[in-house]
């Protein structure tokens, strides 16, 4: 039985059949990581909180400034002045009151 548990943990989370999953809201800094992360062709776990979009777009100001259009549309905010310097958490904070 222990080892039947143990192979049931390893293989993941069992799917939800005939039934609904409880809603959870996602934050703003999750959806800012996943949204730069798809832009940029990467996996989510490759955008941290503690980046810069400067950073993520590696100096290349053409890309950098057609992602703060597509976040500001995404949110409808404006983001902050200097707000490619500024790390994701720290723009998701802000961002998060018009996301909520």
């Amino acid at each position: 039985a222990a080892a039947a548990a143990a192979a049931a943990a390893a293989a993941g989370p069992t799917p939800v059949v005939g039934g609904s999953a409880p809603d959870v809201p996602l934050s703003a800094l999750h959806l800012l990581r996943v949204l730069i992360a798809v832009r940029l062709k990467r996996q989510p776990s490759e955008v941290s909180g503690e980046q810069t979009l400067a950073q993520l777009v590696n100096g290349k100001s053409a890309l950098q400034n057609e992602l703060a259009g597509d976040l500001e549309k995404e949110f409808g905010a404006k983001l902050p002045e200097g707000a490619a310097e500024q790390p994701l958490s720290k723009l998701a904070a802000h961002m998060q009151p018009s996301y909520s």
